[in-house]
């Protein structure tokens, strides 16, 4: 299904004329990863809120086909492509959530969610002395010069390092930490042209200068590596990334790496790697399209084929989920947004799969989910409480 078609039955469910064989077909589509994207790209074109307030649109009979579509879901115990479908019926009917359902919302309660913005780039350097950098103002600009080295902001915000001298003895000793914020993210070129993009709450230790045999740093929180090949006396010189409990061997690749929660979750996408748990010693080599975690009831890595998009969607300004607990939703949009989530009882029973862009404002995302008619939220200040 292309673009055409796709606006071609969401205005034929808009008007309400839609054939049950064309349903079908438009659920089944916007279930998949194309159908997603393409959607999202249409919610991107239409979705306004400033122009919407004047529309006199009849939802009757669109909010019950799409409740009824919801209802057959949960009777599953899974809420399938929630956000996707959510959001054909806000694109469809031409309106925004908070005209519709919000009219009466409490001034107050406007106001808590106003204040809670999306997350952007910003991320502290700080020096081998101690000295801090906050990159968040710079652009095309030297923020930091000395004799061996200049630190650099490019216009597109990326961190590199201008070394002034090749004196790798010394400067290879010397090492800094980037550091992200909830609510931040931020790119960093390493010296050997190396690209590493932090997520939310993540801290990456690094030489300013790679030694010749070795290339090394240490990560907490989140981020996706495209690594550089590099070569010593005509072989490959590796690449670790140690997270703590684990070690990354790398040989030119690209791959994320997730140390939020206690099981470390390495995806990847190119190449290949070796990971190491450095409690059991145990080792495994990974391929692309894979995610390994570590089972630490058993002492063993567990293996599973997947989709990388959902892991790397984050540095791609989205959020995306297949079969995400309502829990792991909330946490990478904790994240993101800097709030604090509580719940009011437990939620094993829902699970999302779709993708959102994480540029939205916080009172529509959660909205959106809300559509699903399998939670509900309340803001207080930076809080959000999950309630049925």
């Amino acid at each position: 299904m292309d673009k055409q078609e796709l606006q071609k039955l969401l205005l034929a469910h808009r008007e309400n004329r839609l054939t049950e064989d064309e349903a079908d077909r438009l659920f089944s589509f916007i279930e998949t990863q194309k159908g997603a994207s393409l959607l999202e790209h249409i919610w991107d074109e239409n979705f306004t809120i400033e122009n919407n307030e004047a529309l006199n649109t009849d939802l009757t009979a669109p909010l019950n086909s799409f409740n009824r579509k919801i209802k057959r879901a949960k009777n599953r115990q899974y809420i399938k492509q929630s956000f996707a479908a959510a959001a054909v019926l806000i694109v469809v009917l031409g309106v925004s959530f908070f005209m519709i359902n919000n009219r009466d919302a409490t001034n107050e309660h406007r106001s808590a969610a106003c204040i809670i913005k999306p997350g952007e780039d910003k991320a502290i350097i700080t020096l081998e002395d101690g000295q801090e950098i906050d990159l968040n103002a710079h652009r095309g600009d030297t923020i930091y010069a000395n004799t061996d080295f200049n630190i650099y902001v490019g216009d597109d915000g990326r961190v590199e390092y201008l070394f002034n001298k090749e004196n790798k003895n010394i400067l290879s000793r010397r090492l800094n930490k980037i550091k992200t914020p909830k609510g931040g993210a931020y790119q960093l070129a390493l010296p050997d042209g190396s690209k590493v993009w932090l997520n939310s709450d993540s801290e990456l230790i690094y030489p300013i200068q790679f030694d010749a045999e070795s290339r090394e740093v240490s990560l907490k929180g989140e981020a996706f590596f495209e690594i550089a090949h590099a070569y010593h006396n005509n072989k490959k010189a590796s690449f670790l990334v140690n997270t703590g409990d684990q070690q990354i061997t790398v040989l030119g690749t690209s791959f994320n790496v997730n140390t939020y929660k206690d099981n470390f979750s390495t995806t990847l996408v190119t190449g290949e790697v070796m990971l190491k748990d450095n409690s059991s010693n145990e080792k495994i080599l990974l391929y692309p399209n894979q995610l390994a975690t570590f089972d630490k009831s058993i002492g063993k890595f567990r293996v599973e084929k997947v989709d990388p998009y959902y892991s790397m969607a984050w540095k791609q300004g989205k959020f995306a989920f297949e079969g995400a607990s309502i829990y792991e939703v909330m946490d990478q949009i904790s994240r993101w947004y800097d709030i604090e989530v509580e719940y009011d009882e437990p939620f094993t029973d829902v699970f999302f799969s779709g993708s959102m862009s994480k540029t939205m404002a916080i009172k529509e995302l959660l909205q959106i989910i809300e559509w699903t008619e399998a939670i509900k939220f309340e803001i207080k200040e930076r809080r959000v409480i999950v309630k049925r």
